[in-house]
């Protein structure tokens, strides 16, 4: 075969890869496309967390691992494509015996294969966009400055259950939770940003009406407003744990 053929026929491969695109833009175009989109995901995940929509981070999470695994097929892509080229560069008699497209698509299906047996931990835990997503989500879930913890924790329920279970512990030897107004214990909390006391909603609304009135915690002075009062999403999931595990133990 001689050097025109071999790269009309390479050519072609990039035209099945990657149709109506040049040589040069097949692979790149696609994947700035992706990298846009996870970007994109990234920044409506702080909103979502904003907005405590676990659903929607669920759909989140699921669309940039979609989009992670497209990216992915691009790179096995571009790597059977290589070693396609590099057979054919050492052996130009290669073409006459074989299909460069049959050899092309079986030398992918085997790095596709591989890719696919992966668990979700190999295939995204070391993703520098991933563990920037779910950064983005930790920091605005935890205003606290909470530690991140390693990424397995995302990917196996146990630890993270194991870990929330701990940080729970910690929390209601340090937290009341139980109401300074109602006594039972608080199920949908508001902070106060003056003293940071915990209270349940209904009942420190109600009580601060529209003058406001001091912290009915004992020993507090702080003068509340309405607007002093801050709801506490992060807060009631782990209060909500908490009566979970108190129930599993009783």
């Amino acid at each position: 075969m001689s050097e025109a053929q071999l790269k009309s026929s390479i050519n072609k491969i990039h035209q099945v890869l990657a149709p109506g695109l040049d040589e040069s833009a097949s692979f790149e175009f696609h994947f700035k496309n992706i990298e846009e989109s996870i970007k994109q995901i990234i920044r409506a995940s702080i909103l979502v967390v904003e907005l405590n929509d676990n659903e929607s981070l669920d759909t989140l999470d699921a669309s940039i691992k979609e989009l992670l695994d497209a990216k992915q097929r691009l790179r096995l892509m571009q790597n059977a494509f290589n070693d396609l080229s590099a057979k054919v560069n050492r052996n130009l008699e290669f073409l006459d015996r074989s299909s460069m497209l049959d050899v092309f698509t079986q030398i992918f299906k085997e790095l596709l294969q591989a890719y696919e047996s992966k668990s979700d931990f190999e295939k995204y835990g070391d993703e520098g966009e991933y563990i920037e997503f779910r950064k983005t989500i930790w920091h605005e879930q935890n205003l606290d400055g909470k530690e991140f913890p390693q990424m397995r924790v995302f990917f196996e329920p146990n630890l993270q259950q194991n870990a929330e279970d701990e940080d729970i512990v910690i929390s209601s030897s340090t937290i009341e939770t139980r109401c300074p107004l109602t006594l039972q214990p608080i199920v949908h909390p508001i902070i106060s940003t003056r003293c940071g006391h915990y209270y349940e909603k209904g009942a420190i609304q109600s009580l601060t009406g529209t003058s406001g009135c001091r912290c009915p915690v004992v020993g507090c002075n702080a003068q509340l407003r309405k607007s002093d009062l801050k709801e506490d999403p992060v807060l009631e999931r782990r209060l909500r744990r908490l009566q979970e595990l108190v129930r599993e133990d009783s």
